[in-house]
């Protein structure tokens, strides 16, 4: 199998229609595996609020700041703490910057989107309009949430963004990683012009996440798009071994089996007998209620439900 995580990532935006492009995208594939491994890749895309003045400035400066100062939090914080440290921490600069009576561009507002993957998982935090979609096996999925309040048929403002207050709302999200899955990231200015089947087979296409990405942004300014427009593609192209707390990640979402008694049904089998009962774990002699063959149950003890080395070790018996 694998050992290493292998994407391709590819980026286009563009001023369209207006005379300043206040879009910002920005990504980082590690050329050292222990970085690679501990990190990740990172795909960041910001859409400055045109209604702010200094859109541009909060845009760049989230994606620069994200970017330097991920690969340097400390290797034992995990991917969430290390986004929503580092995110927190920007929104106050940018409400502090866009606020203060010496700064001579008054509201600094960005949405922004940050795609980690690490290992076999993607992590997402998002805030704002921008937009992060999977596609998967041949299925389009958006995976993040417009933050849009609706007022009536014809107005509506952005209700979350960066460096609109102190106090952020950030959402994050985690999805496991399959080979062949292709992430997009858009600022609106491409999706709201540009219909979910064109995305789809744009994505599906061979050319080059790159090309993608260009040809994205191309064909909504063809759709008379009158705002900026970027986009970021992400390919997986190779998954490595999944580690050990996302193992236990995966595992401790499953719910532990009950104690188990003769006569009873479980996941497809009759317990016929307990064989052996201690605190690490139990066992049973079962039936198979498909081939009626007799076969041996282990069951791992809800003790150990919150202990990850408990958990790989029953696995890997």
């Amino acid at each position: 199998m694998a050992t290493k995580l292998k994407v391709e990532i590819g980026g286009y935006s563009s001023a369209g229609q207006k005379p300043e492009n206040q879009d910002s995208i920005g990504y980082l594939i590690p050329q050292e595996s222990e970085e690679l491994e501990n990190k990740g890749v990172v795909a960041l895309l910001a859409d400055g609020v045109s209604s702010s003045e200094a859109a541009k400035q909060a845009s760049q400066t989230a994606v620069q700041t994200f970017l330097n100062d991920y690969f340097a939090t400390p290797a034992t914080w995990s991917t969430k703490k290390a986004c929503q440290q580092i995110i927190g921490a920007l929104n106050g600069w940018l409400y502090k910057q866009g606020s203060s009576e010496a700064s001579e561009l008054k509201g600094w507002v960005t949405t922004f989107d940050a795609l980690v993957l690490k290992s076999t998982t993607a992590y997402m935090a998002h805030v704002g309009d921008s937009r992060i979609y999977r596609l998967r096996e041949g299925e389009l999925k958006q995976l993040t949430q417009d933050h849009i309040a609706v007022l009536s048929a014809e107005r509506s403002y952005l209700s979350r963004a960066l460096g609109v207050d102190t106090a952020l709302q950030l959402d994050f999200r985690t999805e496991a990683l399959q080979k062949g899955d292709i992430f997009l990231q858009t600022s609106d200015g491409v999706h709201e012009f540009i219909s979910e089947q064109e995305i789809l087979e744009l994505l599906q296409s061979e050319h080059s996440a790159e090309e993608i990405a260009q040809r994205l942004v191309e064909r909504a300014i063809a759709h008379q798009s009158d705002d900026n427009l970027s986009a970021l593609v992400t390919k997986v192209l190779q998954l490595p071994n999944a580690t050990k707390q996302e193992v236990y990640d995966k595992l401790s979402e499953l719910p532990f089996p009950p104690d188990l008694e003769p006569g009873m049904k479980f996941e497809g089998y009759e317990i016929l007998q307990e064989l052996s009962l201690s605190a690490r774990s139990q066992i049973y002699l079962a039936k198979d209620l498909d081939t009626g063959q007799e076969v041996v149950l282990k069951t791992p003890s809800p003790n150990y439900s919150d202990d990850p080395w408990y958990l790989d070790g029953f696995v890997r018996e």
